[in-house]
């Protein structure tokens, strides 16, 4: 009778807490979070359809790299800087995020923005000789937004192109996205 007695109370324990966790979940990890936008994840930067659904009138996108992470605390931080606007901030990048990955996530967001106005935050450590690495530009590439930035007719095809030329450059450490990149294509 005990061990029922206990099985009884650890289900009721295990539904309590399984109810609480989801209703926890659905209320702070929604995408119309107004966090979302200041949420730094590769999770949110992969998906164009999940940025886009968060963009409004009042939308702001601020593209950056690993500062967008490393000066949360400064008040040279974006969400900083645009508090008491009128802003929903829309922040994207983190460390080895640069140019040519921002490029594509705009391609790829563009036909969901309805507030026309971009905030590139440039790092020096972009301006080295070297460029990009591969295995960096590699590891942030996104084949989502890949795939939607060239469906976006307003690019222009020699936009594409040097976009895709560039990539091509760069993946020459992943052939297996690149083969993938290319079929695309």
């Amino acid at each position: 009778m005990k061990k029922a007695v206990a099985f009884v109370v650890a289900f009721v324990l295990f539904l309590g807490t399984a109810a609480g966790c989801y209703f926890w979940s659905d209320s702070k990890l929604s995408f119309h979070n107004p966090k979302f936008g200041t949420w730094i994840s590769d999770k949110k930067f992969y998906s164009h359809e999940a940025i886009t659904a968060n963009l409004n009138k009042d939308s702001i996108v601020v593209f950056g790299s690993s500062e967008l992470n490393h000066m949360r605390k400064t008040k040279y931080h974006p969400e900083k800087m645009f508090a008491g606007q009128k802003l929903n901030l829309m922040m994207m990048g983190a460390g080895y995020y640069q140019s040519l990955s921002h490029a594509i996530e705009l391609g790829a967001i563009e036909p969901g923005m309805k507030n026309r106005k971009v905030v590139l935050v440039l790092s020096p450590q972009w301006f080295r000789p070297a460029g990009v690495l591969p295995d960096a530009f590699a590891s942030r590439f996104s084949e989502d937004n890949f795939i939607a930035m060239l469906q976006n007719d307003k690019l222009s095809a020699e936009t594409k192109k040097q976009i895709i030329a560039r990539m091509e450059t760069l993946m020459v450490n992943d052939p297996g996205t690149m083969k993938r990149a290319r079929l695309y294509e």
